[in-house]
């Protein structure tokens, strides 16, 4: 009868160690999904994520993001830096079709051949050669480009670097600051 107690009793403890360890289980799964799924809903933005402006593409991270990337990897780029887009559209310009993807200061413009060009209003980015940036003078610009031109065109006083293609292009104020500054295929009007 003793044998027979000891062994229920021997049951009865292994019967309470399997359901506390399934239930340890079942709250580490519980755990283990809601982790997965807040890392799964948070952004994957990164301030110390440089964008630099280029001729011809945009360094992010110093990752080269080429003309002719396709959009998905722009917007992988981009949005790694600088967060989701806030906006995303189809619009037909002189360029053509393309898709545009709107980040505060910055539009990427992604066209049937891949990414096509790149604009910037916002101070935030800089190019590679002197750090010029909207806001930057016309003599900061000049000592960075030595090469740039500057003309009146339908968009005001253009400035224009040609080397190497497509080049960069921007807009100057009255006051002689940047305002804006592309390169390939954008949706500038002239």
């Amino acid at each position: 009868m003793q044998r027979r107690a000891i062994a229920l009793i021997c049951l009865a403890l292994a019967l309470v160690l399997v359901m506390t360890s399934c239930s340890r289980d079942r709250d580490d799964r519980t755990t283990m999904a809601t982790t997965t799924s807040t890392t799964e809903a948070t952004p994957t933005t990164d301030p110390t994520i440089a964008v630099v402006l280029l001729s011809g593409r945009l360094n992010v991270g110093g990752n080269a993001l080429v003309f002719g990337a396709p959009r998905s990897q722009v917007s992988s780029y981009l949005g790694r830096a600088l967060g989701p887009p806030r906006s995303e559209r189809e619009q037909s310009c002189d360029a053509g079709e393309l898709h545009t993807m709107t980040w505060p200061g910055i539009v990427a413009y992604v066209g049937d051949e891949g990414f096509a060009g790149w604009s910037a209003d916002g101070p935030t980015f800089t190019t590679d050669t002197g750090g010029v940036r909207i806001g930057s003078t016309r003599q900061e610009l000049l000592a960075a480009y030595p090469a740039a031109t500057i003309t009146e065109s339908t968009l005001g006083t253009e400035l224009s670097i040609e080397t190497p293609p497509p080049g960069l292009s921007g807009i100057l104020d009255a006051d002689g600051h940047i305002t804006a500054l592309w390169s390939g295929a954008t949706c500038v009007a002239r």
